[in-house]
């Protein structure tokens, strides 16, 4: 077991215990019952739950309102994040601990794969420019791979070939002023363009939720599976070569790679703005370098692995200083680099991994708070102007919240998970 300190294993399981006696009570009085990912925790404790509580008659509840939402048409598309990707794919693993909802299951995944089907030969028909919702992780192209080759069957590998022909076109070079530029570049009518106005002619993302990591990632796995294997790995070196092309090395021997970068600055070849330095899952380079020792290990390039793995035990070594994580959350916090410290541990049994991991751990405990409704709350900060304003938000979702939060500290605990899967980092 991962938890071999007796004292922050003591800790960590009274944070679980009080975290689901609050959600017993919380989900008993009907709230948060549209959260899916309150299954997919119940799943994972399953077996440490206390049985004084019916925790199958709180699933059931939290099934009876997904099934009133999807056939109300709250669900409204198929992103790994919030949509029916995301659904069946917990709902897949609470099943497989429990043995329930089979046969809701085979019927919801034949629905979800006629429409899957109609949505592919859009995006397909649609071309380019492409915008982030198109193929990232969080509501495209990127996850839905993760969700087909999860539970592969005739119908799911189809589709995964429509969908690699997708992202393998990702990787063909673009124009910008006749300048060539990667093919993932997004123009400024997309969503995360408009956001900020140094993204005025459109930004090229480099991250794992909206960026080219998140579709390296999926890439990696079609390729496991043998799906368009060829194409697939012609596009993954396009990847690579345009990650390295962006790396940067800092004085004090740190990797950082860019999140969202201007069109412009990617003509000037003005790469690096120093301004992507917290080491998170969602834009961190903690995470593009994880995706880069799985993609050097599909590759079977191991001297390629060694280099990446030396990169990252230099992070972990480094402490908050360099992470710079303030949130106990998954995306963009403590939950999330933690996973990524201990997977990376599980394959190499690197030492300097797992102290840095414990070190989170500690953080993720500390955080917690009895008064908070939901245990836990995201903390993030916000520019107005000169000044910097702290926002704190009380929320039970996968991404930002408690329900995700648990989910991670579940897998220290070595509890069967899918959380790792759900964050395109299996």
């Amino acid at each position: 077991m991962f938890l071999s300190s007796s004292d922050l294993k003591v800790q960590v399981e009274d944070v679980l215990g009080r975290y689901f006696e609050k959600m017993y009570n919380l989900l008993s009085n009907g709230e948060n019952l549209d959260e899916i990912a309150n299954v997919l925790t119940i799943g994972q404790a399953y077996t440490r739950l206390p049985t004084s509580f019916d925790w199958d008659e709180i699933v059931y509840k939290c099934m009876e309102t997904f099934r009133s939402n999807m056939y109300s048409g709250k669900i409204r598309n198929f992103s790994y994040s919030s949509g029916h990707t995301f659904y069946s794919h917990i709902v897949h693993f609470y099943s497989e601990n429990t043995g329930y909802y089979k046969k809701f299951l085979r019927q919801y995944d034949e629905s979800i794969y006629v429409h899957l089907g109609e949505y592919i030969e859009a995006l397909l028909k649609k071309g380019k420019p492409v915008h982030s919702q198109d193929f990232d992780v969080i509501s495209g192209a990127a996850g839905i791979v993760e969700f087909l080759l999860e539970y592969p069957n005739d119908f799911s590998i189809t589709l995964a070939h429509k969908l690699s022909r997708y992202l393998v076109d990702l990787t063909v070079c673009g124009s910008f002023k006749a300048y060539p530029i990667p093919g993932w570049y997004v123009p400024s009518d997309d969503r995360l363009s408009k956001r900020d106005e140094r993204f005025l002619d459109g930004h090229i993302n480099y991250g794992m939720a909206h960026g080219i990591t998140g579709v390296l990632a999926s890439l990696v796995k079609l390729g496991e599976h043998g799906v368009n294997k060829p194409r697939v790995d012609e596009a993954i070196r396009v990847i690579l070569n345009e990650l390295d092309k962006v790396r940067y090395e800092s004085q004090q021997g740190i990797v950082y790679y860019p999140g969202m970068m201007d069109v412009n600055d990617y003509v000037k070849k003005d790469y690096w703005k120093d301004d992507n330095h917290r080491m998170s899952w969602c834009y961190g380079s903690i995470s593009i370098l994880y995706t880069l020792y799985r993609t050097y290990e599909y590759l079977n390039m191991p001297m390629k692995c060694r280099e990446v793995l030396n990169e990252i035990t230099q992070i972990a070594k480094s402490g908050n200083s360099i992470w710079q994580l303030t949130s106990p959350i998954i995306c963009h916090g403590f939950a999330g680099t933690a996973l990524i410290f201990k997977l990376l541990y599980d394959k190499t049994q690197d030492g300097a991994l797992k102290d840095a991991s414990l070190e989170l751990i500690r953080n993720i405990v500390e955080a917690y708070n009895d008064t908070n409704q939901y245990g836990f709350k995201d903390v993030r900060y916000q520019f107005l102007g000169n000044s910097i304003e702290k926002i704190e938000e009380d929320k039970n979702t996968f991404l930002e919240g408690g329900c995700g939060i648990i989910s991670a500290l579940l897998c220290f605990l070595g509890e069967k998970e899918i959380t790792a899967s759900l964050l395109l980092l299996k």
